[in-house]
């Protein structure tokens, strides 16, 4: 009979049976893990915030195309609905003014969830004030009808006006602000006082004023310049003035009227149509390192059709224009997220339904122009002499409702100017914040 081995024990065998079961227990419970798997990528950044929405980016792996993607604010489920290609903007409504959330993202296949996006952390915008002190001017009527069409701010010292202005005795077709009066002025081109029609400026000492040709203020004498592409209109009446340099000048106007100027020389822009065009905004995009320019077409008293134009590389082509009406008047946006349109109605683009919604501003008075500083500081003039300030959460009348028309209007830091007329007399209202 052979002899048991002292050292090993029943007791060793025992425990280590045990140790074995023990092992293999975790082996299979870590195989069986409920965590997300992490098989792509799920990354979103913040885009734009206003004081009410945040436009959020997203960036994925096409392989969830079709899975479910989820929203969250704070732990709330904001948004669940099936992934598409397109979808690389999301929107966040109804947030409050200066107030921070926490948004985070995940995409999942029925209860199994397939990847989650970092936290991003997001602080609205604040309103600002409503509160302007107002002083208005009315001049001429004396000697005819009289009205102001457009505005330029340069600073609280410097200011341009221009129209028709008849007194007893004389016309006019600008007024200046000092800081302290207007004084009428006469641009005249070979002797001749016409009516001006618009005016844009960039400094003191650079300033351009146009109806069927342009006039330019350098600091000394008023130049004139004329634009030979105007000849090629039966009506050649300039409607607006944008550019970021006098080295790069667009002006647009009636019968499709789009020219770009260099510094040197005028250059047609083919625009694609007969209508009037009424204005042109553009601002700088920080993403492509380039201008975004855009103006609209319509004949809002008389018209059945609209066109939104973007100007690129002296070339115009037409963007959307889902939801707005026939009848437009102006355009100003900050940025491509926050971009309005104005006439028979108060209009924004929504980047994800890729359509333009009316907003409510609480008056049903014709809209004649917009401008703005940013999203939470915009104002916008009218028929009635409706004028109203957007302070990015509510809509202000800044003046009560009479019998004149603002037709124009220019927003710089606190002050606001809008020009217009009434039957007779040319109207000119200054506010202060």
């Amino acid at each position: 009979m052979k002899k048991r081995n002292p050292s090993i024990s029943p007791f060793f065998f025992c425990h280590l049976s045990f140790f074995i079961c023990l092992l293999s227990f975790f082996l299979f419970s870590c195989q069986k893990s409920t965590n997300p798997v992490q098989t792509g990528s799920l990354n979103m950044e913040l885009l734009d915030v206003t004081c009410t929405e945040a436009f959020l980016g997203v960036e994925f792996d096409p392989g969830y195309v079709n899975k479910t993607l989820n929203l969250y604010r704070n732990d709330s489920l904001i948004e669940n609905r099936p992934l598409s290609a397109a979808d690389t903007i999301l929107l966040a409504e109804g947030l409050w003014p200066n107030t921070s959330y926490e948004f985070r993202a995940s995409i999942t296949e029925g209860e199994k969830r397939l990847v989650s996006s970092a936290p991003l952390r997001v602080t609205t915008m604040d309103t600002t004030s409503h509160d302007f002190t107002w002083q208005s001017w009315e001049f001429g009527g004396q000697g005819g009808s009289s009205v102001f069409y457009d505005v330029a701010i340069i600073d609280e010292n410097d200011i341009w006006a221009v129209g028709e202005i008849y007194t007893a005795d004389d016309k006019y077709n600008a007024a200046h602000w000092d800081g302290e009066k207007w004084e009428l002025k006469k641009l005249d081109w070979d002797g001749i006082v016409s009516r001006l029609t618009c005016v844009f400026a960039f400094s003191s000492d650079d300033v351009w004023f146009g109806v069927t040709n342009l006039i330019h203020w350098n600091g000394f004498t008023f130049e004139k310049n004329w634009n030979p592409v105007l000849d090629e209109f039966y009506d050649k009446t300039i409607n607006k003035i944008w550019g970021t340099s006098s080295e790069d000048l667009y002006v647009v106007g009636n019968k499709g009227l789009i020219a770009h100027y260099d510094g040197r020389e005028w250059r047609r822009v083919e625009s694609g149509t007969e209508m009037d065009i009424q204005d042109i905004w553009g601002t700088y995009n920080n993403n492509k390192n380039n201008y975004e320019i855009m103006c609209i077409a319509s004949n809002k008293y008389n018209g059945d059709d609209r066109l939104l134009i973007k100007l690129s590389d002296i070339k115009s082509n037409r963007l959307n224009a889902k939801g707005l009406p026939w009848s437009l008047s102006s355009i100003w946006f900050k940025n491509v997220y926050n971009r309005y349109v104005c006439g028979d109605g108060i209009f924004k683009w929504n980047n994800t339904m890729n359509t333009w919604i009316k907003k409510e501003d609480g008056y049903a008075i014709y809209k004649h122009h917009i401008r703005g500083q940013n999203s939470n500081d915009l104002a916008l003039s009218g028929s009635y002499g409706l004028l109203v300030h957007f302070n990015g959460l509510t809509w202000k009348k800044e003046l009560p409702i009479i019998s004149r028309n603002f037709y124009s209007l220019d927003f710089n830091k606190n002050i606001i100017v809008a020009v217009g007329g009434d039957i007779r007399k040319a109207r000119i209202a200054l506010g202060r914040r």
